[in-house]
């Protein structure tokens, strides 16, 4: 019977299921009554739960339990379909969590169904020696002083408050293995310069969550990433954009726009510098939003030579004027593959 298996296969076997899965092997019999108390990843959806006191009290009951040096992968969704949800709850498990020894992946995401009555979930992060993986969606940080991430390789930040522009530098600064780097900015921090300084990365993507609502007008980035191998801009609120260093064979993905005010030389200025900062890319992705800025921008400032591009991939709309075309290739000198995607673009009169 598989009973009378040593633990450690049984540990093996409910490791290839979910938490409630493995959780509902407790019936089974008296063998199986805790076994899954030492499954080293816990995954849980707080919709399973009544409410949030119950849920936060689930977590630190199998906190407790466990040995320091079990915990290797936590996930929790947090369904936020209620307005009241009280998500500070959560802080303290949270805290107890990111702290463990041997935590690898940690991940923490929010379901939201209405942003405007949504809470950011807090969390403090902490020096953890086997971080490798690092998600966080809807996260409000607290600050800190000081971190080393000596692991971590993965790290997306999707719609995540920070403190200050301090706190982000110090976070991508003390991970000196960090290769894959995702930022949505949330729609109310408090970044004015967002410094991207990493002598490991090799992916980079960037993106304001919600730039409807940013209440700073926009925000400056700076970017020294030696060994950067492929760049994604979705952001429509620069100030200025100013890259340092990248690899030579850097990929970007441009899906940039800008609400452009003809008189406004400064406005001017930051589309001009933004691209000229891929004047030595050699393969990029264009957007069609991208490419109607660029259209409607190439009356006020010449468009800067990409000297080096070789590989253009493009979407463009059915119904877009073919005089884009050219206002980009002849600024592609050295281009030998171009490949234009064509989509149908509604707009809908409201």
């Amino acid at each position: 019977m598989i009973s009378s298996l040593p633990d450690h296969l049984l540990y093996l076997i409910l490791r290839f299921l979910t938490t409630e899965e493995a959780v509902w092997t407790s019936v089974l019999s008296s063998r199986w009554r805790h076994l899954w108390k030492w499954v080293p990843s816990l995954e849980l959806d707080t919709s399973d739960f009544p409410d949030e006191r119950t849920c936060a009290g689930f977590i630190d009951k199998f906190l407790n339990f466990q040995s320091e040096s079990y915990l290797r992968e936590f996930k929790l969704r947090i369904d936020q379909a209620n307005c009241r949800s009280d998500v500070s709850l959560y802080e303290p498990c949270l805290g107890v969590v990111i702290k463990k020894p041997n935590i690898r992946h940690f991940q923490v995401e929010s379901d939201l169904l209405e942003h405007w009555c949504t809470n950011e979930i807090p969390l403090t992060l902490s020096a953890c020696e086997a971080l490798v993986c690092l998600k966080l969606h809807f996260v409000r940080l607290n600050d800190f002083e000081s971190l080393y991430l000596p692991c971590l390789k993965i790290m997306y930040l999707e719609d995540v408050f920070f403190p200050s522009d301090a706190a982000v530098e110090t976070l991508i600064s003390c991970s000196p293995v960090l290769e894959d780097l995702k930022i949505s900015l949330n729609g109310d921090d408090v970044v004015v310069v967002l410094r991207v300084y990493s002598q490991s990365l090799k992916s980079f993507t960037l993106k304001r969550a919600d730039p409807v609502n940013a209440i700073n007008g926009g925000h400056s980035v700076v970017v020294d990433t030696p060994r950067l191998e492929y760049m994604s801009l979705i952001d429509y609120q620069f100030k200025s954009f100013k890259i340092i260093s990248m690899s030579d064979s850097v990929k970007v993905d441009l899906d940039v726009n800008f609400d452009l005010m003809r008189d406004n030389l400064s406005e001017r200025d930051i589309i001009y510098n933004l691209l000229n900062n891929f004047s030595g890319v050699r393969d990029m992705t264009i957007s069609w939003t991208t490419l109607e800025f660029i259209y409607r921008f190439h009356d006020m400032n010449p468009l800067p030579k990409f000297h080096d591009l070789t590989r253009l991939r493009a979407t463009m709309s059915l119904n877009a004027s073919l005089e884009v075309l050219p206002i980009v290739l002849e600024s592609c000198p050295k281009l030998k593959h171009f490949h234009c995607t064509l989509v149908m673009i509604c707009k809908f009169l409201t």
